[in-house]
């Protein structure tokens, strides 16, 4: 009975905080200052996406290569083919992904916002601080979970207006692909030709990032959407509450013949339109990590300096964000399903 009471104190004192909230609006200046938060956070996550493959080959010599690890020396390729190896272990971490998305319902937005941004920060720290490859692997796990939520895309699609949502979503990620060239400039900058100064890089990204969560934690507010969910939510009895999760829970166990990995594959490739949808999605992923995870191994073994590799990466992030930029005005005036099919020969280029 006092675990009850306890929860309905601590449930009353949030709804009287959300409907301060909710009371007093946000003005069209918060919107811009959101847009902001959003487009530095976004930068963050994409530098924090392609810089460890952009020193691909610097690290794997040095930690392979050049020195034993476990008491072996290795040729460029095997030490590539064992990081590749083992980074496909940091993908187990995507099975927590749904357990941490969905506490951006109970907690909001926001925290998730902070703690996501924090976390990519504490993983580049990791990495330039790392003087081992174990130590490597660590910051390279940490920035693996934080850097594919996408909180900050959530708050585009709960806080744009309908109509120009698709054009601000392109606009903020076309402009993260851009800020993309923060890589090779630091590379120019702090690396020059001399590949065993490839950690450098990793510490101004990692400060930016602790400098967003500051601005994120002081000027972002929950979404709207949040507020007035959570507060429709938490107004009902928690009686009622209770009883509705219970009958849902009951529901589950009904359907737990009709539900479950295979019923939904079934499911999938019984529909036309899913069913296309996975097959072209499953191309796309295949053929992706040749391009995106080794493209800076195969400009080394090319023979190409580290001064001319940091002058190809200069050209990457322009075309990429002309694309999709283009791409939200697009998927605006003529449909979402024009602007995927215009992106079939991009994408074999």
């Amino acid at each position: 009975m006092k675990t009850q009471q306890k929860i309905i104190t601590k449930e009353k004192k949030e709804l009287s905080r959300l409907n301060k909230i909710q009371s007093k609006g946000s003005s069209g200046k918060y919107f811009f200052i959101l847009i902001f938060l959003i487009a530095v956070v976004n930068i963050l996550d994409e530098v924090t996406s392609n810089l460890t493959v952009t020193v691909q080959s610097s690290f794997v010599t040095e930690f392979f290569v050049n020195n034993p690890f476990m008491g072996k020396y290795y040729s460029y390729e095997d030490g590539l083919a064992f990081h590749s190896g083992i980074g496909v272990v940091t993908y187990v971490f995507g099975l927590f992904t749904p357990f941490y998305k969905a506490l951006a319902d109970k907690w909001g937005r926001k925290p998730l916002f902070a703690l996501s941004t924090l976390g990519m920060a504490v993983g580049l720290l990791v990495i330039h601080l790392s003087s081992s490859y174990i130590m490597f692997l660590v910051g390279f796990a940490i920035i693996s979970f934080f850097m594919g939520h996408d909180i900050q895309i959530i708050y585009i699609l709960e806080e744009a207006p309908h109509k120009h949502r698709a054009k601000l979503y392109s606009f903020l990620k076309g402009f993260g692909f851009l800020g993309v060239i923060l890589i090779p400039t630091l590379r120019d900058i702090l690396m020059g030709d001399d590949a065993t100064k490839w950690r450098e890089i990793f510490l101004v990204p990692a400060l930016i990032g602790f400098v967003a969560v500051l601005l994120v934690i002081l000027l972002a507010k929950d979404t709207k959407v949040f507020v007035s969910e959570r507060i429709e939510y938490l107004s009902r009895p928690l009686e009622e509450r209770v009883r509705e999760k219970e009958l849902k829970k009951q529901q589950k166990e009904a359907q737990r013949n009709q539900s479950g990995v295979f019923n939904g594959v079934k499911y999938i490739f019984s529909n036309k339109d899913t069913k296309m949808l996975i097959i072209s999605h499953i191309i796309f992923d295949s053929a992706m990590p040749a391009i995106a995870l080794y493209f800076e191994s195969s400009m080394h073994r090319a023979g190409m300096s580290t001064a001319d590799i940091t002058k190809a990466l200069f050209m990457v992030p322009v075309i990429y964000a002309t694309v999709t930029l283009l791409s939200g005005f697009i998927a605006d005036k003529l449909g979402r399903k024009v602007t995927v099919t215009a992106a079939v020969p991009y994408l074999r280029i």
